[in-house]
């Protein structure tokens, strides 16, 4: 029997390589522009905008993203304090790593699961707000919830609440320890989670770097 002159086309395949091709691209782009709105929402984060905290009208919102970035950043400031910076590189990272994965034609899968470095993440936040919650009193400054934001008062709260159970008057070394011990946790997580190749993420993209190439030309000798 005569052998075909060329194998058929596997459509399936073609057809699921474009739907992660689009889910990939929108996803980084809808990635990026969180990025950007986080970012503006907490550089222009203001404590008399309407927020769930504060009882303030819509009439005068100084945040530069409108009423919405009023919300956002007083939520992040709020439950994470100062550490919800470390989420915009994780966004730029995510977007990035899908971004690659667009260019990457021969890349089945994007590497990594997202829920881990996530996960990793939130415990450094967690960590590192309590040792804000423990050095600054949370009335003081801006923020909703102070420097540590909720979830570093709790921290706080239970390191205080073992330094004063087990300590007796050794409460404040214990207090210390603790406190230590949570930044240098604080500090292995964030490490461990932008231990990358920071090279392949400050580089433009393909697309950016096609267009950007300037045409050659044969001058006259």
């Amino acid at each position: 029997m005569a052998s075909r002159a060329g194998a058929a086309p596997d459509w399936r395949a073609a057809f699921r390589r474009s739907f992660r091709r689009a889910t990939h691209m929108a996803g980084a782009g809808l990635l990026f522009v969180l990025l950007v709105f986080l970012t503006l929402a907490l550089a222009s984060y203001t404590q008399t905008d309407p927020s769930p905290s504060t009882a303030a009208s819509d009439a005068n919102i100084g945040n530069w993203m409108g009423a919405s970035g009023a919300w956002a950043s007083e939520r992040a400031l709020n439950f994470l304090g100062l550490p919800a910076v470390l989420l915009l590189p994780l966004l730029y990272i995510a977007a990035r790593r899908l971004w690659s994965g667009v260019e990457r034609d021969d890349e089945d899968q994007t590497p990594g699961r997202w829920w881990r470095p996530l996960a990793m993440l939130l415990a450094a936040i967690a960590l590192l707000g309590t040792v804000l919650a423990l050095v600054f009193e949370p009335g003081s400054g801006s923020l909703p919830a102070g420097p540590g934001g909720l979830f570093g008062q709790l921290g706080g709260l239970g390191i205080e609440a073992v330094a004063e159970r087990f300590g007796g008057s050794f409460a404040g070394w214990i207090v210390l320890a603790l406190a230590l011990a949570a930044l240098g946790g604080g500090i292995a997580l964030v490490t461990r989670v932008f231990a990358l190749d920071w090279a392949q993420f400050l580089t433009l993209p393909e697309f950016v770097k096609r267009k950007a190439q300037l045409p050659e030309f044969d001058l006259p000798l």
